[in-house]
């Protein structure tokens, strides 16, 4: 009987749990229901909080497949709302969800994927939109579901227009349109896209062809879009504004209708009227836009800061609104808002390339913000201006450096946070992800699909980490560069800093000293560009400036006039260079005219004191502690026996093992993995090896014995060296991206950690090289400067009597540049002088008490 009762006491329990686990399931989709038939922002949150709550308990199956299909729902409303951070974490977990528990029965393209990927297009993390959108083609292929990987083809094209590759979303859209299954609505949506795509690259003619097809028919919005474009570009003003009404009107009967959709329609008209210089027009459609994301914003008060949120149309309106006003300092104003929004765009890209993509249009409003302030200068001596003008050329530097650098400043003063020491291990995963899958691209072949889920599970949890490590240790903005901590730092250093900002119209630069600022316009960067492109034709072989010596000379003085250098009495020069400035090698520039061919003889700007280059004035006042060890390790594959041997490299390597507390891992042993184990425990890193500088497909690269390190791997590294020599080719040329510079190795190096690197702007000669490194590193063992040892290598170099006029040639000696700290050189001389003074005096004090002590010897005898 006992047992009967325990039966039906089982079954009861059973019951009663199945029922509420049907009630919870049943609670979360009536609680859905309910707020779709009433939804608004206030219900939208009571609804977060309860799903929320729920999903924070022990849930079966069912329950947990319920909470995603509830925040999937409620990542669009979120979206709607114009709470787009939020949509995204929405959908991002409901994704990782999803995947975690590998569920099948709910279609997440249309629901979660296809919105998610438009939101990172939309927020401009469009590495995580390609990846993501790459990964719903794949599964609507698999699943034979032409409309999705259609959808997913259009999105994708989306992606490569806005980050200029134009080229590639041609490319795929014109191969689904060649397939013969579409339908002609099908059809026609690629076509726009491919319409869109052609005028961008100026193809007008093609472009007109496919809006021809449809004109006379009713169109979508986006192909009124199009033909007011194609208008616009042939000055055709009142038939471009034509099609914009008509788009307008196709728009606001599509019940898709979004704020950000009539915002970018607003700023078209904008760009109409701004073509016909209407002004007024064009501002009141730009606050048409600005109100069309802003409901309850106000024409007569000034944009608060705390309206805005991460949204891309944002940065157009307030672009374009500063450019309209006449009181330069609201100008400013709306340049600032435009930042703002920028910022908080860039505070969710978690991949390095697309935050590059993103901050290259920062340095174009950066410009138009100094130009401003220029025109002030003229009128006004007032030093605020100058103090604001190097603050904006200062943040349009180096900015994904300089986070990278709190980062690891973060990561030293909280050793033991293990929210720290997740997101540096999900970045780790997440870069080896990449390097994994630009290997395959380099290869010519797909990456695995595989790989592609893997990296966006990584970005998932990444963004994760990274938003609560940010209510954690919210304050990592920057501060502002004080002028007067510049200077201060300039008098101690005894130096000059010379820093540029070079824009696509115009360059400017700074001259500050422990006593003076200037603030200036180096000239127009068309003019500049020529002077620079002429002077380094010179170093792309090294018989160019021996056969053309006078040439040479001409554009030698020519770039140092142009570049509006000044005599001071500085015993340093600090140089931070811009664009193409990076590459140029200033110390062989002339100082003035002259008329002899011997190299040693010639006036150029290293004669006059040592060079120092920094990426930013902020890195110049970076006084972090560097490594404790007080080891060097140095790098040689030498390559013996290939075409690719480096035949002096094995002197080098000879002189760098003389050296106190040195190792070397030489020809079999210099591998990528050694390396990699090894770069953490040493102070000082000396690479000697090949490298190339990389193009506009293939990243920079550095070759040991056994494989090839390419520039992304470095960013993987957590190095806090003192120095590391770069003693190989192009070390310190990439591409150019906007404020971030060249992503060439010393950057990847910069990236991991280091502080002060040395490093090749051009195909060093391997002989030279050798010499001139066993040389700094002997006036580096004395003098323990590394400014001054290079400062003293090249003049020596110069002044080398063993060496014939056609050797001492700049393209010998100018390549290797030093970016880092300055030092005081030791006075060695000295020092020993008054070691030598100190023993002769321990001589005869040590004298004078052995007589004395005889003396009372002899006395106490007598």
């Amino acid at each position: 009987m006992r047992n009967l009762y325990h039966l039906i006491f089982c079954f009861f329990i059973l019951c009663a749990l199945q029922v509420h686990s049907q009630n919870l399931e049943d609670s979360i989709y009536n609680s859905l229901d309910a707020f779709v038939a009433t939804p608004d922002e206030e219900n939208l949150d009571k609804l977060k909080l309860e799903i929320k709550a729920i999903s924070q308990q022990n849930l079966k199956s069912k329950e947990k497949l319920a909470v995603i299909i509830a925040q999937c729902n409620m990542g669009y409303y979120s979206n709607k709302y114009n709470q787009t951070q939020q949509a995204i974490s929405l959908y991002e977990t409901a994704w990782s969800s999803y995947q975690k528990h590998n569920f099948k029965n709910y279609d997440m393209i249309e629901f979660c994927l296809k919105p998610l990927g438009n939101l990172y297009t939309k927020t401009g993390n469009f590495s995580q939109a390609e990846n993501t959108i790459k990964i719903y083609i794949n599964a609507a292929q698999k699943n034979n579901n032409q409309q999705q990987e259609i959808a997913g083809i259009i999105n994708l094209s989306v992606v490569y227009h806005n980050t200029g590759h134009f080229n590639m979303a041609i490319d795929i859209l014109e191969k689904k349109i060649k397939k013969s299954n579409l339908n002609a609505k099908q059809k026609k949506a690629l076509e726009n896209n491919l319409t869109t795509n052609l005028i961008a690259l100026k193809s007008y003619e093609e472009a007109q062809k496919l809006i021809s097809k449809n004109i006379g028919k009713p169109l979508l919005a986006t192909e009124y879009k199009n033909a007011a474009q194609l208008a616009l570009q042939k000055k055709e003003f009142q038939e471009a504004e034509e099609y914009l009404k008509l788009a307008e009107k196709a728009l606001r009967k599509d019940p898709n209708i979004t704020a950000r959709k009539l915002a970018k329609l607003y700023t078209e008209k904008a760009d109409v009227y701004l073509a016909q210089q209407e002004f007024t027009k064009a501002e009141n459609s730009f606050l048409n836009a600005l109100n069309s994301l802003l409901p309850h914003h106000r024409n007569d008060v000034f944009t608060s800061q705390e309206l805005l949120y991460p949204e891309n149309t944002f940065l157009s309106i307030f672009d374009g609104l500063a450019q309209l006003q006449e009181d330069w300092q609201k100008a400013l104003d709306y340049y600032d808002l435009s930042f703002y929004v920028s910022d908080m765009i860039a505070e969710n890209i978690t991949s390095q390339h697309a935050k590059i993509t993103h901050l290259s249009a920062t340095k174009e409003r950066s410009e138009a913000c100094l130009a401003i302030l220029f025109e002030q200068t003229k009128t006004a001596k007032d030093s605020s201006i100058l103090e604001k003008a190097l603050q904006y050329a200062e943040e349009s530097k180096a900015a994904i450096l300089k986070e990278n650098r709190y980062k690891q400043a973060l990561a030293l003063r909280y050793p033991e946070d293990s929210l720290i020491k997740k997101r540096q291990k999900l970045e780790h995963q997440q870069q080896s992800f990449i390097n994994k899958i630009i290997r395959h691209q380099l290869s010519g072949k797909k990456p695995p699909e595989k790989l592609m889920t893997d990296l966006n599970k990584t970005n998932l949890s990444l963004n994760k980490a990274k938003a609560v490590l940010n209510e954690k240790y919210p304050d990592k903005k920057s501060m502002p560069i004080a002028l007067n901590a510049l200077q201060k730092q300039l008098d101690s250093d005894a130096a000059e800093m010379r820093l540029f900002f070079f824009g696509q119209r115009t360059v400017y630069h700074f001259s500050i000293t422990k006593n003076t600022a200037t603030f200036e316009k180096t000239g127009e960067a068309k003019h500049l560009r020529k002077l620079i492109q002429k002077y380094l034709y010179f170093f792309e072989e090294p018989s160019l400036i021996n056969t053309q010596i006078s040439d040479y000379k001409e554009s030698a003085y020519s770039l140092y006039k142009g570049l509006k250098f000044k005599k001071n009495n500085s015993e340093n020069i600090i140089i931070i260079p811009d664009g193409l400035l990076s590459f140029i090698p200033f110390g062989a520039l002339l100082t003035q005219k002259h008329k002899g061919i011997q190299f040693e003889k010639m006036p150029f700007l290293i004669r006059e004191k040592p060079i120092i280059y920094q990426t930013a004035a902020s890195f110049y006042l970076d006084k972090r502690e560097m490594s404790h060890h007080k080891k060097r390790l140095g790098i040689f594959p030498i390559f013996e026996g290939t075409p690719y041997e480096l035949r002096y490299s094995v002197e080098e390597a000879e002189s760098f093992k003389k050296q106190d507390n040195s190792e070397i891992l030489y020809k079999s042993e210099a591998t990528k993995a050694a390396f990699l184990k090894k770069a953490a425990a040493y102070n000082i890193l000396h690479l000697s090896t090949h490298a190339q500088g990389g193009n506009y497909t293939i990243p920079a690269s550095l070759a040991f014995y056994d494989e090839t390190l390419l520039l992304p791997e470095l960013y993987t590294l957590n190095l806090n060296p003192e120095l590391i020599v770069l003693s190989a080719c192009e070390t310190g040329i990439g591409k150019i991206q906007g404020g971030e510079g060249a992503m060439s190795l010393a950057r990847g190096f910069q990236y991991a950690g280091a502080k002060n690197l040395l490093f090749s702007l051009w195909q060093v000669n391997d002989k030279a090289t050798a010499e001139l490194m066993t040389s700094f590193y002997g006036h580096f063992e004395s003098s323990k400067s590394k400014s001054s040892s290079l400062y003293q290598t090249k003049g020596d170099y110069l002044l080398n009597p063993r060496l014939k006029n056609p050797k001492k040639s700049p393209y010998y000696w100018a390549g290797f540049v030093y970016y880092g700290e300055i030092e005081a050189a030791q006075d060695t001389g000295s020092t020993q002088m008054q070691w030598i003074v100190f023993m002769i005096l321990c001589v005869i004090l040590c004298i004078f008490l052995l007589l004395r002590k005889r003396k009372l010897t002899k006395n106490k005898a007598h």
